[in-house]
């Protein structure tokens, strides 16, 4: 379902990506690892072609200013190249869908929840979900449709973007740290929309939560400056990992935050009194 063939991306001449390849196949979640700035996010970006760039191959149009990016390889997405394809409106959605972690500009301040859900049942000509259909699917409170995204917490920002992008039920899906910042309470209702359907869909996690890649994921793939540097089964990796940043993950415990309760006597340094 999804194959990456010695896939390249430059970013103002300097390599985000070298010779990426890899498949992931219906029904399998692989988690994308590695230490901040190896490229996970960019490979995300770009198997959406949400990059401004172009091809190497292609010459920088005249009369327009440089495109900072520029790639090569394939990026096979339900056997179409997302490189290539001319209309990809009609490919993001149903094809491939991207949840990534709760952005402030993640929807639309001048639309209800509402109007983003039937937004999205037009673009994808479905007719048979309404938006109520949807908070009952994904254990959304009925109460959020009428209210604009400035009104929601950012737990509820996350779970309405992962029912806006499993609307379209896609055949691919990238999970770019989707429960990262969130409470636990709202991180178990995230993992449960995604469950859904999962079997009948590829999906690559990008994570350096080690619960939720054991949790969601059978293969792993490292990356490092921009490489593959190590795939493997998640049990394989967690008894003969190689690289250090997979031990690291898989076979220390990471510190949880703890709440810490002040003695009784400690001086009051915030007071808050009938606020409206």
């Amino acid at each position: 379902m999804i194959e990456l063939r010695n896939l390249c991306l430059n970013a103002d001449g300097v390599p985000v990506l070298r010779n990426i390849s890899l498949k992931v196949p219906r029904g399998e979640t692989l988690a994308l690892v590695g230490p901040s700035g190896a490229g996970k996010s960019s490979l995300a970006m770009l198997l959406l072609r949400l990059l401004d760039g172009r091809p190497a191959t292609e010459p920088q149009p005249t009369g327009r200013r440089s495109s900072k990016y520029c790639w090569s390889g394939q990026a096979l997405v339900a056997g179409i190249d997302m490189l290539s394809a001319p209309d990809l409106r009609t490919l993001r959605g149903r094809h491939i869908g991207l949840i990534v972690q709760s952005l402030s500009d993640a929807l639309n301040p001048q639309l209800t929840i509402r109007a983003h859900i039937c937004e999205m049942l037009t673009l994808h000509q479905i007719t048979e979900t309404r938006p109520e259909d949807l908070c009952r699917r994904y254990n959304l409170p009925l109460r959020l449709l009428d209210q604009r995204p400035g009104s929601l917490s950012g737990g509820e920002t996350q779970r309405v973007l992962v029912a806006l992008a499993l609307l379209p039920q896609p055949q691919c899906l990238i999970l770019d740290e989707p429960t990262a910042a969130l409470d636990p309470d709202n991180q178990a209702l995230v993992l449960a929309a995604i469950e859904q359907g999962r079997a009948q869909r590829a999906q690559i996690l990008i994570s350096h939560d080690p619960d939720l890649v054991l949790s969601l994921a059978g293969r792993l793939a490292v990356m490092d400056a921009g490489r593959i540097v190590e795939t493997g089964s998640v049990n394989q990796l967690r008894h003969a990992s190689v690289h250090p940043f997979t031990r690291t993950l898989l076979q220390r415990p990471i510190p949880r935050a703890t709440t810490t309760v002040a003695p009784a006597s400690s001086p009051v340094v915030l007071k808050v009194h009938r606020l409206s």
